[in-house]
C-alpha cells in the first residue's frame, strides 16, 4: 500500500515454512529484545528482534498449534504456553528447558497468564472452553 512506509529489505517473513506459521505472539517485559512465536506446528521460538532470521530458541512444545503465550511479570525467560492439544507448559527460554506441564484441561487453552502481585509468585491461571485453572507448580523450579 501507499501508506506502508517499510522498505522491502527491513521485512522479515516468519514462518517461511508452511507447517511453522506463526499463530501467536508475546513481547517480554523484562527482556527489550526478545520475542515469542507460537507456531501451528506446536513449536515456541524465541527471537531477537535485532535479528529475525534465525530462532535463538527453539522448543517443540504441544501436538497441534501453540495457542497464548505470556512472559514470566518476575524471572527473565520464563514462559507459559497454551496449546490446541489442552496442555499448559512453563519453559526456561534462556535454556530451552522445558520446566513443568500441566494437564488439567480437556479443550484447547484459550488463555494463559501469570499473577502479578508478590504473594503469588509462581501462580498461574488457564482457561479453556469450559474451565479456568488457578494453578501453582509444586515442584522446586521455582525459586522467588
Amino acid at each position: 500500500s501507499r501508506s506502508d512506509l517499510r522498505e522491502r529489505s527491513h521485512m522479515v517473513v516468519v514462518g517461511a515454512n508452511p507447517k511453522a506459521v506463526p499463530f501467536t505472539l508475546a513481547l517480554s517485559s523484562l527482556n527489550d529484545v526478545a520475542i515469542a512465536v507460537g507456531g501451528e506446528d506446536g513449536v515456541l521460538r524465541i527471537y531477537d528482534q535485532r535479528n529475525f532470521m534465525e530462532p535463538v530458541v527453539s522448543m517443540e512444545l504441544h501436538a497441534g498449534a501453540v495457542g497464548p503465550l505470556s512472559w514470566s511479570p518476575f524471572v527473565e525467560g520464563y514462559i507459559a504456553s497454551g496449546g490446541q492439544d489442552g496442555l499448559c507448559t512453563i519453559s526456561d527460554a534462556k535454556t530451552s528447558t522445558l520446566l513443568f506441564k500441566h494437564a488439567a484441561h480437556i479443550e484447547t487453552i484459550t488463555d494463559i497468564d501469570w499473577s502479578w502481585q508478590e504473594q503469588f509468585i509462581g501462580q498461574l491461571v488457564s482457561c479453556d472452553a469450559n474451565a479456568m485453572t488457578i494453578w501453582k507448580p509444586r515442584n522446586a523450579f521455582w525459586t522467588p
